[in-house]
C-alpha cells in the first residue's frame, strides 16, 4: 500500500505551542492519529526535551498511575546520565506511594521539585486521559507535575471536558486531500474516500485497503467494510435503551447536532422530552459513544456512524 498521511502542519503547530512552554489538551477522536503525530513530537522534540509517555488506557487506580509514570521516568532516564543520578537519588530517599491521594500528592511534588533541580527541561505526554478511570482529578496530578518552570505536559483525549478552562486545547483537523498521498487513488476516489471516512486516519486507510484488496468499485467496497463490522455493531444495540439507540440513530442522521435537546430536532426524530434526552446524551457521552465538538454533538466513532446509517438508510 503506497497511501500515506502528511500531518506536518499539525506536528508543527503542536511543536510551536510546546517551546512557548505551554501545557496542553490535544483533542481528537479515535483514530485520527494521535499517537503517531505525538511520537513524530517526541522525535523533533530530541535534545530540546526529555520526554515521558504514559497511557492512561486501563488506569483504575492512583496506585498503577504511579507506579507507570516511575518506569517510564527511570526507562527514559537512563538515556540522559545526570537525570538518571538525580532520580537514583531520589528514590533513594522517597518511597513510591501506595495509592493514598495525599501520599501520591506529596510525592508527585517532590518528584517535580527534583525535576526543577535539573538544568533539564522535561515534557510529560499523558496520552488516552478519556478513559482514565480513576476516582480522582487527574488534572490536579498533571499540574503538580507541571509546578516547576522547566517542565509542563501534553494530554491527549478524544473528550475535552475533562480540561480546565485555562488549558489551551489543539483540535486536531480531520483529513482532507491536501493531508493524503494516495498516487493509486484517482482525486475523485480520493475526496469520496475523505468525505466517507469524515476525515478519520484509521478509517481512510482501513477503506483503502479493502479497495486494494478487493479491486471493486467504491460502493462495493463499502459495502464489504460494513458487511465485517455488521455483527459487531449490531450488538451494541443491548447496551443502551431504546432512546439512546433512537437518539443515536437521530444524531446520525443529522451528522452533526448542535441541540440534542431542541423543539425541532426532537420532533423531527420522535425523541419525546427534552428531560429525556439531557439523560441519554450524557450517558452516550459517558460510554464514548457520541461527543460533543465545537459544532455540535456526533456519533464518536465515524464508522459506527456510517453503519448506522446504512443499516438505516438514512
Amino acid at each position: 500500500m503506497n497511501t500515506s498521511l502528511n500531518r506536518n502542519a499539525d506536528l508543527n503547530q503542536l511543536y510551536d505551542h510546546c517551546m512557548e512552554r505551554k501545557n496542553l489538551l490535544l483533542a481528537a477522536a479515535n483514530g485520527m492519529g494521535k499517537t503517531r503525530l505525538l511520537l513524530q513530537l517526541q522525535e523533533k522534540l530530541v535534545g530540546r526535551r526529555i520526554c515521558f509517555s504514559v497511557s492512561l488506557r486501563g488506569m483504575v487506580s492512583l496506585q498503577q498511575f504511579t507506579d507507570a509514570l516511575i518506569n517510564t521516568v527511570n526507562s527514559v532516564a537512563q538515556n540522559h546520565p545526570n537525570v538518571a543520578y538525580n532520580l537514583k537519588q531520589f528514590f533513594g530517599q522517597h518511597a513510591a506511594p501506595i495509592g493514598h491521594p495525599e501520599k501520591t500528592e506529596l510525592f508527585l511534588t517532590a518528584l517535580a521539585n527534583c525535576f526543577e533541580q535539573m538544568a533539564k527541561d522535561f515534557l510529560f505526554v499523558l496520552e488516552d486521559a478519556h478513559e482514565w478511570e480513576v476516582d480522582y482529578p487527574l488534572v490536579d496530578l498533571l499540574y503538580r507535575l507541571a509546578k516547576p518552570k522547566n517542565s509542563q505536559f501534553l494530554v491527549s483525549s478524544s473528550n475535552t471536558w475533562l480540561a480546565p478552562n485555562d488549558l489551551p486545547k489543539m483540535n486536531l483537523a480531520p483529513l482532507h486531500s491536501e493531508n493524503v498521498e494516495a498516487p493509486s487513488l484517482n482525486e475523485e476516489t480520493k475526496a469520496e474516500l475523505l468525505q466517507f471516512s469524515m476525515g478519520n486516519a484509521a478509517l481512510f486507510m482501513e477503506l483503502v485497503e479493502v479497495i486494494e484488496e478487493h479491486q471493486q468499485t467504491l460502493p462495493a467496497c463499502k459495502d464489504i467494510l460494513l458487511e465485517r463490522y455488521h455483527p459487531t455493531f449490531s450488538s451494541f444495540k443491548s447496551r443502551f435503551t431504546s432512546l439512546q439507540w433512537r437518539l443515536l440513530k437521530a444524531i446520525s442522521k443529522e451528522e452533526i447536532v448542535p441541540q440534542p435537546h431542541a423543539f425541532d430536532f426532537l420532533v423531527k426524530h420522535r425523541l419525546g422530552a427534552a428531560s429525556s434526552i439531557e439523560r441519554a446524551i450524557k450517558n452516550l457521552a459517558d460510554t464514548g459513544m457520541a461527543r460533543k465538538t465545537d459544532e455540535g454533538w456526533i456519533v464518536s466513532n465515524p464508522l459506527f456512524n456510517r453503519w448506522l446509517q446504512w443499516v438505516y438508510q438514512t
